[in-house]
Order: C-alpha cells, then structure tokens, then sequence
C-alpha cells in the first residue's frame, strides 16, 4: 500500500470511530529498573548509589525520616522518591510532589501515566465542602499497581500529590 493510501484508510478508519490500537507497556515489575522484593543494597545499584536518609518536616511540625532520592524530576515537576522496604525487601516507593505550588503537575502526571499505560483501572473524584478537589486513580500493570493520588486546595492555590508503586499480588500467593 502506497503511503499516501494508507493514511487515507487511517483517516477514513478514525472518522468511522475505529482507531488503529495504541501499545501501553503490559509488564511492570518494579520502579525504574527494581524489582519487588530487592534488598536495599540491589536497589542502590540500580541507583547508582544515589539513595540517601534525610529528614523532612511533617506537616505536624515533627521530622520525618525519609530514604531514597530527596530531588527526582518527573517531566518538569519536582518530586522526591521514598523507598520502602518490608524485612529487607523492597516493597512501595513513592514519588511526592516536592512543592505545593506546582499545580500544573496535577493534569502534567496524568497524562503522562495515561499515555505511557493506557486507561486507569479505577478514578474516583470528589469535591468537599472546604474546596479539596481529590482524585484517586489506579493502574494494574504486570504485577505492579501504580496509584496517582491528587488533592487540588482551591482556597490556597496548592496541590499535595502521590505516586505510588507496590506490588498487586502478595508475594507467592498469585492473587491480587
């Protein structure tokens, strides 16, 4: 088929509401190069060594303690990246948005996760009655849930916003 012929047949293919399928990545077993159960030292590999403890205060005014990536860029928005580990192994981490003024980071993250893995399992939003806009959304990839947990605070122009990544089965057992 000519060039010029096949992006006609697209074309007439999309106006009819039928699109070419689009690929979304199928298989995710980790974050960034981990895998779900990892021992501290194999995730540092994968770093590079670029894990470290730190201390951040808590919104209670108490310091928290932290390890992973304090500074971790995503496409512009500044996140830092908490790794956890249950009895040695890897088992969350979680990207937070750095500063509560980067509101453009709410729609940027996603479509970004959308576009890299298609439709969310699930997408719950809400609005309370002191002006929180919330949206939870939930992506079952392989055999790793990423979960994107947005809260816009209309009177304070600012946004609190999550990504996590656990595991969706429980180790051995096969079942989500």
């Amino acid at each position: 088929m000519a060039p010029r012929t096949a992006v006609i047949a697209i074309m007439m293919l999309m106006m009819d509401g039928i699109a070419p399928a689009i690929a979304y990545e199928t298989k995710l077993d980790g974050f960034q190069g981990t895998r779900w159960g990892m021992s501290e030292r194999e995730v540092q590999g994968v770093f590079n060594g670029q894990l470290t403890y730190w201390t951040k205060e808590g919104g209670d005014g108490k310091d928290l303690q932290h390890f992973g990536i304090r500074r971790y860029e995503v496409d512009g928005c500044k996140f830092y990246a908490d790794f956890e580990f249950n009895s040695g192994n890897l088992s969350r981490v979680s990207l937070n948005l750095d500063d509560d003024r980067q509101i453009e980071c709410l729609t940027k993250m996603g479509t970004l996760i959308t576009g890299k893995y298609g439709q969310p399992t699930s997408d719950e939003s809400e609005t309370d009655s002191y002006g929180v806009d919330s949206r939870h959304r939930n992506w079952f990839i392989g055999v790793t849930r990423i979960g994107l947990h947005q809260h816009y605070f209309r009177p304070l122009s600012s946004a609190v916003m999550s990504i996590v990544y656990t595991p969706s089965r429980t180790a051995g057992s096969g079942k989500l």
